[in-house]
């Protein structure tokens, strides 16, 4: 069974290093974003605004992370329980989509648990639009809390403002 993965995605691999920068790349273009792109911005912005506000100051908001050198990776947000030693990484769409299971279970767990050796980490995608046919690699958990994710499962909360 083929799943759909991101265009020009390119997986983690082994992570050897990885650290928070306060400044994006500076190869970053920002190309105006008409339809359904430019939706899926508006989307994200006030997901991750409804997180922030619910998780704050637990919650880190598209932060930028330079990994093995000379890669870069923006997961759209983490959700940190310090007590627990625990993170939720974020992947926000518009529609739920197979290309959030690649982001976070190839690219943003792996990059992430390299910022955080020892701590356990947990990924969920934020939708708008649920669609239970969408076939993705893994059986989606639909959870009511995002920080409630199962580590190993792939999570999936509805968020619709």
């Amino acid at each position: 069974m083929r799943y759909k993965k991101p265009v020009n995605f390119l997986p983690a691999g082994t992570v050897t290093s990885a650290r928070f920068s306060d400044t994006p790349p500076s190869f970053l273009r920002h190309p105006p974003r008409r339809g359904r792109k430019r939706q899926g911005l508006i989307y994200q912005a006030r997901a991750g605004a409804w997180l922030l506000d619910r998780y704050k100051p637990n919650f880190k908001f598209s932060p930028w992370v330079i990994f093995n050198g000379d890669r870069w990776c923006q997961p759209d947000g983490l959700l940190l329980d310090p007590g627990e030693g625990r993170i939720v990484v974020t992947e926000i769409k518009l529609r739920h989509c197979s290309e959030a299971w690649y982001q976070l279970f190839e690219l943003y767990i792996p990059v992430v648990q390299a910022l955080f050796p020892g701590w356990t980490i947990a990924g969920c995608e934020v939708c708008k639009w649920y669609d239970p046919a969408e076939r993705t690699p893994d059986q989606p958990v639909l959870r009511e809390n995002p920080a409630d994710a199962i580590i190993g499962k792939f999570n999936v909360h509805i968020y619709s403002p």
